[in-house]
């Protein structure tokens, strides 16, 4: 179960590390474009829920559905 967790916990900080990513990609950016940066608080809100909701789809549901089977009938399939 605490496997579960650190999935949702790396899901979680791979999506912040992109958004610091991509905020600093995009400042360098527009100081070398002489643009001005706005940086856009709900955009960025909702790549983090984005990036955390497929790191929960794809990590946690799947686990979730491989502890309840049964380790004889799951290595039988082999």
């Amino acid at each position: 179960m605490l496997f579960n967790y650190l999935k949702i916990t790396l899901a979680c900080v791979g999506g912040l590390v992109g958004i610091a990513a991509a905020s600093l990609f995009s400042m360098m950016l527009t100081r070398m474009m002489a643009v001005p940066y706005a940086f856009n608080v709900s955009i960025n809100l909702l790549s983090f829920f984005f990036s955390a909701a497929i790191g929960i789809i794809f990590g946690f549901i799947p686990a979730w559905c491989a502890v309840k089977l049964n380790p004889i009938v799951a290595l039988g399939h082999e």
